[in-house]
């Protein structure tokens, strides 16, 4: 796969979600991605090119499904302006050490493939993934940290977190509890459990 070489194949973004594209049918080595990356430094194949206008297109179509939803939820008259957007969840510091550390496994990778050194360079791959999937449950976990705390009836009981984003609308419309995710355009469950979440971001 020669988006895969290129260090990003469309086909891995937004698993479990409709825009998920479906499993690549094409072959995705770490060992193949570690020899391209060392030869382009020697030659121009012209796949980051390719990839460039490829991701633009499908950046494109994500844009539009984004407006779509949020236009969506706003003719619903729900209130999310208490919902910090999906997207700045990546901005948490837990998830930015995350993202450093993985920037310099990388680099490590690559500078190893180019020296001949390709099994280490493998290994440093997959603490790589692991990585990527310890930067999603952070993620969700800062996602689900910036929803208002839940307050409590005369009573003494906690009102759930719909009813604190909008007291008008409590369980009967599903929309209510919904949020769109800035960078896909997937509906999004306030409710949903950390390991939603993260399979979601992973």
């Amino acid at each position: 796969c020669k988006y895969f070489l290129c260090g990003l194949c469309p086909h891995d973004l937004f698993t479990n979600t409709k825009m998920d594209m479906g499993p690549c049918d094409k072959v995705h080595s770490v060992e193949l991605k570690t020899e391209y990356e060392a030869a382009s430094k020697k030659r121009d194949y012209g796949y980051e090119h390719e990839q460039e206008r490829h991701l633009e297109t499908y950046v494109a179509e994500c844009d539009k499904k984004i407006t779509r939803a949020q236009k969506r939820l706003e003719e619903s008259e729900i209130d999310t302006s208490a919902l910090m957007p999906v997207s700045k969840a990546s901005c948490d510091p837990e998830v930015e050490r995350i993202s450093s550390e993985i920037q310099v496994k990388l680099k490590e990778a690559e500078a190893l493939g180019e020296n001949g050194e390709v099994e280490k360079s493998i290994a440093l791959m997959h603490e790589v993934e692991e990585l990527k999937q310890k930067k999603a449950t952070a993620q969700a976990q800062a996602l689900l940290s910036s929803l208002p705390q839940p307050k409590k009836e005369e009573g003494g009981t906690a009102l759930p977190t719909a009813a604190i984003l909008n007291p008008n609308q409590m369980p009967g419309n599903v929309n209510q509890k919904l949020r769109v995710c800035d960078v896909c355009g997937a509906f999004l469950s306030i409710l949903d459990s950390d390991q939603r979440l993260a399979d979601h971001f992973g």
